[in-house]
């Protein structure tokens, strides 16, 4: 039988620094022999009481979990923010 497992990772003080741990966790850089766990995951950022958790999956489908909990996915180096990390609503 499968289980559903849950992680949460937080909370951040903003959607910004859920971002930035998500761009240097061990999840999307990991280190060897036992990561990364999975370097292409989309990073994003989901409201928790207190903050932002962080959310990193590959699959697409994950990112409409996302978009139901009110997050936003991640954007590092964003130019038309002077190149701060941020974090825009899914559409």
């Amino acid at each position: 039988p499968h289980k559903f497992m849950e992680v949460r990772l937080g909370p951040f003080d903003s959607e910004a620094e859920a971002c930035d741990y998500c761009y240097g966790s061990f999840t999307k850089e990991g280190v060897e022999p036992a990561g990364p766990v999975e370097p292409a995951c989309v990073c994003a950022a989901i409201p928790e009481e207190g903050g932002f958790n962080m959310f990193c999956a590959a699959p697409a489908a994950a990112m409409g979990y996302v978009k139901e909990q009110k997050g936003c996915r991640c954007h590092a180096r964003d130019m038309e923010a002077m190149g701060k990390t941020t974090c825009k609503p899914i559409e």
